[in-house]
């Protein structure tokens, strides 16, 4: 099973995104499985926010399900998109794991 992490960090006032994505290689070419390594893009839009405002995170992944972590949560499709609205100033991290 391949899992594949991308995270991201809104900073405010002002976004800032920083991505951060990790996929595990699952064998792939290395023998033993046949399966290709899992890979996720996530992106935000816009790029920047103040504090009460909106941005879209929209993601993809060739895996089957994703899991949201850190300032969102829940199970994610493989592939959508979700308005977010931070509610404080600071740096705020969003990731999403799909396997």
């Amino acid at each position: 099973m391949s899992t594949c992490l991308a995270v991201f960090r809104v900073v405010l006032p002002g976004l800032t995104v920083g991505v951060l994505a990790a996929c595990g290689s699952g064998g792939y070419g290395g023998g033993g499985d046949s399966n290709p390594p899992a890979t996720l893009s996530l992106s935000v839009e816009p790029t920047t926010i103040t504090l009460g405002q909106s941005a879209t995170l929209t993601w993809t992944t060739n895996g089957a399900s994703c899991t949201a972590g850190g300032a969102w949560s829940g199970t994610k499709s493989a592939g959508g998109s979700e308005d977010v609205t931070p509610t404080e100033t600071g740096t705020l991290n969003y990731s999403l794991t799909c396997s």
